[in-house]
Parts: structure tokens; sequence; C-alpha cells
């Protein structure tokens, strides 16, 4: 049954299908949420996919497609209105040239493999390269996110504690004196001295 084109296909076309509605839902989300979310659905897609397929198990290989469709819709989206902002309006149309060149790329490419090694190692030992490759390289994607993560909070809290031993200390003036010390007026002083004469 999993052999069939028409169930293939229908499961690729239900992929992109919740892909498309999954980025459309989620456009108020922010990018750096929708990142690391659509990483985890790829990895846990791209292990429903080799059970399913080693178990001969249409009903998971339906799941994979539906999670592995949250997957593509949310890293896409993600990935998209992360760097869009970044880029000038003169340059996005060749951003955006590229990022739909490398995922075409990365479509088209395995399953370009995948055909001229069916006859040789069967489909089973493919499906089984194809969702090691996937969960590895989506298992980068969050290692990658991660260490961004750690080291932008780490920042913020460096930045956070020079602000505050900056506000703790009094003010200096050019001179390198003290501006913050209780200095007496010139009025005080001379009060000073008739009372000590």
């Amino acid at each position: 049954m999993l052999a069939s084109p028409l169930v293939s296909g229908l499961a690729a076309f239900v992929a992109l299908g919740v892909g498309e509605v999954t980025a459309g839902l989620a456009g108020g989300v922010p990018a750096q949420r929708m990142l690391p979310v659509g990483s985890v659905a790829v990895v846990v897609s791209a292990a429903l996919f080799v059970g399913g397929v080693a178990a001969d198990a249409l009903p998971l290989v339906w799941a994979a497609a539906l999670v592995g469709g949250v997957g593509l819709g949310a890293t896409l989206s993600g990935t998209i209105r992360s760097l869009a902002p970044a880029a000038s309006a003169a340059k996005r149309a060749g951003l955006f040239a590229a990022i739909y060149l490398v995922a075409y790329i990365a479509f088209g490419v395995p399953v370009i493999v995948a055909g001229a090694l069916l006859g040789a190692i069967g489909v089973t030992t493919i499906a089984a390269v194809f969702g090691a490759a996937i969960a590895i390289a989506a298992g980068i994607g969050i290692a990658a996110q991660a260490a961004l993560l750690v080291r932008s909070r780490r920042a913020a809290v460096a930045v956070r504690r020079c602000g505050s031993d900056l506000d703790g200390h009094p003010a200096t003036s050019s001179r390198g004196t003290d501006t913050g010390r209780n200095t007496r007026s010139p009025e005080s002083e001379m009060s000073t001295e008739r009372t000590a004469t």
C-alpha cells in the first residue's frame, strides 16, 4: 500500500497543504518561536515516517505528513520573517530567491538520489536514511538556535549588569573629581568664617 504512487503523492500534498495553513495561521507568532517549534516538528515527523515505512503502517505515514507539514510551514515562515527585516528593500528580492532556491534544492536532490538508489537498496533503507538525515539536520538547527538564544540572553544580562553598575556610581566631572559629593556653597563658607571669628 505504501508503494502506491497515489498514497505517496497524497501524503506530499497533505504535508505541503498543512505547511501553507500553518504559515498563514501563525503569522502573529514571533519568528524566534516558530523556528524551534518547526524544527522539533520536523524531527518528530522524520521519526514517524521511518517508523511508518518500516512497519508498513499507513496511519504513521499520514501522521508524519501532518506533523511534517506543521514543521515545514513553521520553519519556512520563521526563516523568512527573521531574515527579511535584516535586508534592505533593494536586496529582499535576492534574499527571497536564495531562500526558495535552497528550499527547492533540499526538496529535489534527495528525491532524485532516492529514485536512483531505489532498485539497489530498497525503499525501507532509503526511507530510514532519508528520515535520519532530516532528523540530524533539524537537530543541528535546534542546537544552533539554542546556542544563539543562550548567547543573546547572556548579552542581555551583561548589558543590564553594566547599566546597573553605572547607575550605582556617582557621576564624575571631566577632571575626574566626584561631582556627587555634598559640596558647600560660598554663603555657607562665609557664615562659617564669621562664626569662627
